[in-house]
Formats: C-alpha cells, sequence, structure tokens
C-alpha cells in the first residue's frame, strides 16, 4: 500500500485492510508493533487464495 506495511485481517466475516507498523524482520518473520489487536485474525496467505478487501471470509484456526 503505497510503501506502508498493510495486511488483511478477518472483520464480520469479510477481509479487511489493516495498516500496520513493524519492526524487526527476517524473510521468514516479522515484528508487528502497532496495528494488531489480541484475538485479530490475520489471513496468513491473501495472494494464494485471491483475496481483495470486503470478499467474505470464513476463519479457521491453524
Amino acid at each position: 500500500m503505497n510503501g506502508e506495511d498493510a495486511l488483511l485481517v478477518v472483520e464480520k466475516g469479510r477481509a479487511v485492510v489493516r495498516r500496520v507498523t513493524t519492526d524487526f524482520e527476517t524473510r521468514r518473520e516479522v515484528s508487528i508493533t502497532e496495528g494488531l489487536n489480541p484475538g485479530d485474525q490475520v489471513i496468513l496467505d491473501p495472494r494464494a487464495a485471491d483475496l481483495d478487501e470486503g470478499t467474505r471470509v470464513t476463519a479457521t484456526v491453524r
């Protein structure tokens, strides 16, 4: 998103873009310091599921 960090989360059954602030980052991990709350459900691979903001989703726990 224009050089900003963001991810998709599930809100009320839909995919929603959430801006986040990150800190430490490697190829496999990233530390998110702002923008998420405990219990937020993050969509791990939105490209693989071909998701866009507003798409209806069903959350599953891994």
